[in-house]
């Protein structure tokens, strides 16, 4: 489909206007697949990353005191996805005593077989592998509740994921057509939900 390199024009040559921020250059090129064309435009869209500024000191203490019942809740939820310790059995050593291995041996041992020394039980933590990234809308669309909405329900997410001990991100994202795809670190896969993460989070706000 051809280069689809960004080429700056003036506000009043076309439909996108030079701001200075698509001067600078991306920290990533994107394809993109056109569907109409059945191929790739390459290096179509541009995507800047910046780190999002943080907000109200207080407004995540404030939302985990107004929504506190519900948190817990869906924390309770959570925690059952987390699953019980596996219990091993018939294990050559081990925490406890395996009695059902324990009494086949007797019987075994009765009948003249050599006894097996498989008789404890042990417990094992089942590992989880999960990994996910929460992409938030910060358009001008949410502008007013529906950016407020969004906040609440990331705290509230937040302190009941953090039950799970699973890795997490969160992302914002806005733009201007392909020419500026803006996205916000809140919170990396590194990053603990700490002030800094929490101030992020109350500083997600509308782009224009």
């Amino acid at each position: 489909a051809g280069e689809g390199v960004w080429q700056p024009v003036s506000a009043d040559a076309g439909t996108e206007p030079t701001v200075a921020a698509q001067l600078a250059k991306p920290d990533h090129l994107y394809d993109e697949w056109d569907y109409h064309r059945q191929a790739y435009r390459r290096q179509w869209c541009r995507l800047y990353a910046h780190d999002g500024e943080p907000g109200e000191a207080n407004y995540v203490r404030e939302i985990r005191r107004r929504h506190a019942p519900q948190i817990r809740r869906i924390r309770r939820r959570f925690e059952a996805l987390r699953g019980e310790d596996e219990i091993l059995r018939h294990q050559p050593d081990g925490d406890e005593v395996d009695l059902d291995s324990f009494v086949d041996a007797l019987a075994d041992l009765r009948l003249g077989a050599e006894l097996t020394p498989r008789l404890f039980c042990r417990r094992q933590r089942t590992e989880r592998s999960l990994a996910v990234m929460f992409m938030v809308d910060m358009s001008g669309s949410t502008k007013g509740w529906v950016n407020d909405a969004e906040r609440e329900a990331l705290v509230m997410l937040c302190e009941a994921f953090e039950a799970l001990d699973d890795r997490y991100a969160i992302y914002g994202f806005s733009g201007w057509t392909r020419t500026q795809c803006d996205i916000y670190r809140i919170k990396t896969f590194d990053d603990s939900y700490d002030d800094s993460v929490r101030a992020r989070i109350s500083g997600i706000e509308a782009k224009d």
